[in-house]
């Protein structure tokens, strides 16, 4: 291979790492938490999934959906004369308030998955017969 084209292709390789690298350890943890959960399913498991997937989700609609979102919403809301309160209002819940809730709500699944899936003494405790 041409050294031009490893230059290329490591600079390419950087730089989907530096954009999307907490998307690729989101999937990694949706990833491993469906693999535990075939091995072993629990309700914590699946709180995992959802947690790993939420804020996957968080991650891409801070990244590359609010933006559009907020200016179709404006844009079908403000139609014949232009309301400053509705845009702040708009911009305010899409653009600050939905991005932060999905990752606490995200981060607290995971918590609540964690904290579920720890040993217990009842769920370590061998059944004698």
């Amino acid at each position: 291979m041409a050294p031009d084209t490893q230059q290329n292709l490591s600079i390419a390789l950087a730089l989907l790492f530096k954009h999307n690298g907490l998307a690729i350890v989101f999937l990694s943890g949706i990833l491993a938490s469906i693999g535990y959960a075939l091995y072993r399913p629990c309700r914590g498991a699946i709180l995992l999934i959802v947690g790993f997937a939420l804020l996957l989700f968080a991650f891409e609609y801070e990244k590359h959906i609010s933006g559009p979102l907020i200016e179709q919403t404006s844009t079908s809301l403000i139609t014949e004369r232009e309301s400053w309160r509705l845009a702040w209002i708009i911009k305010k819940v899409l653009g600050k308030l939905v991005t932060p809730a999905l990752y606490m709500v995200g981060v607290a699944l995971l918590g609540i998955g964690a904290v579920l899936l720890r040993p217990t003494k009842t769920r370590t405790k061998k059944l004698e017969y």
